[in-house]
């Protein structure tokens, strides 16, 4: 449950989502479980114009909600409809996540590249450092017979 009080934000609304089933707008009075969050979720669905609401959960955060206005034909959501609003919003999950994964492996890899780049100027500059000093070491010593 929203650990905040409610106020008159649909931002608030967002927040105090935390769960993977949808939420239906004509539910919200009833709800005991949202009792206390209606005010905000109210306006979360006023300012998406929705009268459902489906968590996307992405490693067990909240990544977004996909809004659903009502029927072009005027009627009620069927269970099949949700259960094909439900598929729609777990492989959007699935895709959100993938991406995240994609982006780490691609800031893992810029990284690794960048070490690598760093290792090779090391090792470059290390053989330069080593070419000036031998010559300059048989200087010395002839210098010093």
């Amino acid at each position: 449950m929203c650990s905040e009080p409610p106020c008159n934000n649909w931002g608030q609304g967002v927040r105090c989502i935390n769960s993977v089933e949808p939420y239906i707008g004509s539910s919200l009075p009833t709800s005991s479980r949202l009792r206390r969050e209606r005010t905000a979720l109210r306006d979360l669905f006023d300012g998406a114009h929705a009268t459902l609401l489906l968590p996307l959960v992405a490693q067990g955060r909240l990544a977004g909600l996909i809004g659903i206005d009502r029927k072009v034909s005027g009627g009620p959501l069927s269970a099949d409809d949700l259960d094909v609003l439900r598929t729609l919003a777990t492989e959007t999950s699935v895709g959100l996540a993938n991406a995240a994964a994609v982006d780490a492996l691609r800031e893992a890899q810029s990284r690794l590249d960048r070490a690598q780049y760093l290792a090779a100027i090391g090792e470059l500059s290390t053989a330069v450092a080593h070419g000036i000093r031998n010559p300059l070491a048989g200087i010395r010593l002839a210098t010093q017979l």
